[in-house]
C-alpha cells in the first residue's frame, strides 16, 4: 500500500477537517510547518496528542491519563473536577457521564482485577487471568474516553498510536481526520481503537 505523501494539499485537507481548531492561529501554523518539515502527520502540537506509557496505565494509571486529558475532555463538553490536597495530589476526580448530568466519582480498584467505577458504570481495565494488562489497560482506556465523547455528542474520538507498549500515545481525532492521517502513517504506526 501506498502511503499518501505529506505536501501542502495533506496539510489544507487536515486544516479544512478542523484537525488545527484547538490551537491559535500562530500556533496553528507552528503545527502546520511541522508537519510538512518532518513529513509526519502527527508532528506538530495540534493539541490532540497525550502520552500514554501502557505500563503506567496498567499501575493504575488511568485516572492520571484521565485527568491529564481533562482540558480536551472540557472543550468537548465533559464536566470535569479535580480535587488536590496540600501536596498537590489529585485527591478526587469527578466527571459528567452525559451533558448536564450530575458529576459521579471516578473510583479505582486493584486486588484480581484493576477496575475503574464511574457511578454506576464499571470497566475491568484488566484481569487476573494471565491476559497482558498493558494492552488492556490501552484498549479499556481508549474505550472509556470515547464512550465519555459519544455520550457528550462530540464527534471526536480517542485513538491509540503504538498502544500496548511503553512509547503509546492517545490521540484525540474525528474518524474523517483519522482516515486522512492514516493515510500517511506506516501499517505499524497507524491509529486504532485498541492496543
Amino acid at each position: 500500500m501506498t502511503l499518501r505523501t505529506i505536501d501542502q494539499a495533506f496539510v489544507d485537507e487536515l486544516e479544512h477537517l478542523g484537525y488545527f481548531r484547538f490551537v491559535a492561529g500562530g500556533e496553528a501554523a507552528e503545527a502546520r510547518q511541522e508537519i510538512l518539515a518532518r513529513r509526519y502527520p502527527l508532528a506538530g502540537e495540534a493539541g490532540r496528542l497525550f502520552m500514554a506509557d501502557a505500563e503506567v496505565l496498567a499501575n493504575r494509571g488511568v485516572r492520571d491519563l484521565v485527568e491529564s486529558v481533562a482540558p480536551f475532555l472540557r472543550r468537548e463538553g465533559v464536566s470535569i473536577e479535580v480535587e488536590h490536597g496540600p501536596a498537590g495530589t489529585t485527591t478526587a476526580l469527578k466527571l459528567s457521564l452525559e451533558p448536564g448530568g450530575p458529576l459521579v466519582p471516578f473510583e479505582e480498584t486493584v486486588d484480581d482485577d484493576y477496575r475503574v467505577k464511574l457511578g454506576l458504570v464499571e470497566i475491568v481495565v484488566w484481569t487476573g487471568d494471565g491476559g497482558n494488562a498493558w494492552n488492556d489497560a490501552t484498549a479499556q482506556t481508549v474505550a472509556l474516553l470515547n464512550r465519555l465523547l459519544s455520550s457528550h455528542g462530540s464527534f471526536e474520538r480517542a485513538w491509540s498510536l503504538h498502544g500496548g507498549g511503553n512509547e503509546g500515545f492517545i490521540v484525540f481525532a474525528t474518524v474523517e481526520q483519522v482516515h486522512l492521517l492514516n493515510s500517511a502513517l506506516p501499517e505499524r504506526g497507524k491509529l486504532s481503537l485498541g492496543a
